[in-house]
């Protein structure tokens, strides 16, 4: 009889082990309301093994859960397959059926999974009309440069962890920045006096690049499925020294070094000084500078777009227009021991009065 209780035992710790190293935590739920529910969409996009995912998205409305399930063949479920690296979300029968006639609307659904092993996966569903495929990678969780995100529409923390949690502000990125970092920003239109460090309508405001950090544009943001998705045209990211968005559109560029309505706009947009080549500037559209504050040649009458003082970092996919200079580099103004490399940029539609000598060149419009 003892030898048969300790084979039992075995047998138990054996057992526990097996469904312990196999077995992910995973719970689905319906979200109660009315209201639209956003795009089907996991957090964090790009979680380490050791993170737990969440998830969201949208389904009709429906009086109550039950209604809802039996609409879409049952109770929504999760199948997490770490042999295909597939999470499917299916609805399995029967409904619910414990709502009696209860009036609790529900319009989506939510839930997590993980964690999960490293490598490529997918979460999707094509059930009951529900279609979407998400695919997402697991990475290791070995340290990795530091991503700080930026999107204006966020609506999380404010703390730069994550999309949702995104900062609102670029001033608010590069103040905790530091070298080795990436600042990722989402589209939409960012101006330097909004932020830490910075005070509001102030002129000398300016986005100062920081030593060692890449800074890129062009990103979805959580107003997309996918908010890693990257198209620095499609998703325009302007950096904008158009303090009050009141740029007027002229028929001539020359007149920018003179109209009013560019009199409040920061000097330059984006400044650089000593910085090297691991510094970057990568996928945005730099406007509305206007370096104009003096009449004599000096600090604030060159570069309203992009001014490098004695730095060689680099600048790609970036288009330059609209901004203005009293003496030189309307677009770029670079001086000192300086390497600027420019890679893949346009810029256009600039004004430096020591450069163009006259007012002759016109465009058809020309606004912020």
């Amino acid at each position: 009889m003892m030898g048969g209780r300790i084979n039992i035992k075995w047998v138990v710790v054996i057992l526990v082990v097996f469904l312990s190293s196999s077995m992910q935590g995973q719970e689905v739920s319906w979200i109660k309301g009315q209201s639209a529910v956003g795009a089907w969409s996991i957090d964090p996009v790009s979680p380490t093994e050791a993170d737990v995912i969440s998830f969201s998205g949208p389904t009709d409305g429906y009086l109550n859960r039950c209604l809802a399930e039996e609409a879409l063949g049952g109770q929504p479920t999760l199948d997490v397959d770490p042999k295909s690296r597939t999470i499917q979300l299916f609805f399995e029968p029967p409904a619910s059926d414990d709502c009696d006639d209860a009036l609790e609307p529900v319009r989506g659904l939510e839930g997590s999974f993980g964690p999960l092993e490293e490598g490529q996966w997918t979460f999707l569903c094509s059930q009951s009309g529900i279609k979407f495929s998400i695919a997402f990678e697991v990475g290791s969780g070995d340290p990795e440069p530091l991503v700080i995100y930026v999107d204006v529409s966020a609506k999380g923390r404010e703390d730069g962890s994550s999309w949702v949690n995104a900062f609102t502000d670029l001033q608010s990125a590069l103040a905790v920045a530091t070298a080795g970092c990436e600042i990722r920003v989402a589209e939409g239109v960012y101006r330097p006096d909004k932020g830490p460090g910075v005070t509001e309508a102030d002129p000398n405001a300016t986005f100062n690049l920081i030593q060692g950090v890449v800074l890129k544009g062009g990103y979805g943001g959580r107003r997309w499925p996918n908010p890693d998705k990257r198209d620095v045209v499609a998703l325009e990211t302007v950096l904008s020294g158009d303090l009050f968005d009141n740029d007027a559109s002229l028929a001539r560029l020359c007149d920018m070094e003179t109209d009013e309505s560019r009199f409040d706009n920061s000097y330059h947009v984006v400044t650089t000084s000593a910085a090297d080549s691991t510094t970057v500037l990568d996928g945005f559209t730099v406007t509305g500078g206007t370096a104009v504050g003096s009449t004599k040649s000096g600090e604030f009458t060159r570069g309203g777009g992009i001014l490098n003082c004695h730095g060689s970092p680099i600048i790609r996919n970036c288009l330059i227009v609209g901004n203005a200079a009293t003496y030189y580099g309307g677009g770029v103004y670079t001086e000192g021991q300086a390497g600027l490399t420019l890679i893949d940029c346009t810029i256009t539609g600039n004004w430096a009065r020591r450069w163009r000598r006259g007012c002759r060149s016109k465009i058809a419009t020309l606004g912020s």
